[in-house]
């Protein structure tokens, strides 16, 4: 049996809005709904959610060295649809959902979940012993850093919208 899905029109999504798991979304909080991720991004055919927000899967707070947090997003069990898949940002992406801050610190609040302030790491690596993270509060840092530290992991859910 096929699943069937909502069309989604990407035109109408838009940062900050909550994403429900019939695939919906809004700025209010519907509390008739379970809620999926928070948009921080829509980028290029895709819609890119955070997942410490999701009621369908609990995701911890985690700080890792490099390596660690690559694999903790690849083995984060998630239940994705045919077109969803569970991502690490690379360095632009990142970039531009940090960009979104208050927005998105606004959104939380919303939702009664706390903003993760603080460094993340992404996809993007610099030669062998570093890679890169991004800032996500107000003053949008980028940095290169040593794989061996901890810093932050955002999982986040990746939706290509046909």
């Amino acid at each position: 049996m096929e699943e069937k899905f909502n069309k989604i029109d990407i035109t109408l999504v838009g940062v900050g809005m909550i994403w429900y798991e019939d695939d919906t979304f809004s700025f209010e909080r519907l509390t008739d709904k379970k809620i999926k991720a928070v948009v921080e991004l829509v980028k290029d055919g895709v819609i890119y959610g955070d997942l410490t927000a999701s009621e369908l899967v609990d995701v911890k707070e985690e700080r890792l060295h490099w390596a660690a947090a690559q694999r903790y997003i690849h083995d984060l069990r998630y239940p994705c649809k045919n077109n969803e898949k569970v991502i690490n940002y690379d360095f632009s992406q990142a970039y531009y959902a940090s960009l979104q801050y208050h927005t998105l610190v606004s959104t939380f609040k919303l939702i009664g979940k706390r903003w993760r302030h603080g460094m993340y790491w992404t996809t993007r690596e610099f030669e062998k012993y570093w890679a890169f993270r991004v800032g996500f509060d107000f003053a949008n840092i980028q940095d290169r850093a040593d794989k061996a530290l901890a810093s932050g992991v955002r999982p986040i859910l990746a939706l290509k919208v046909e």
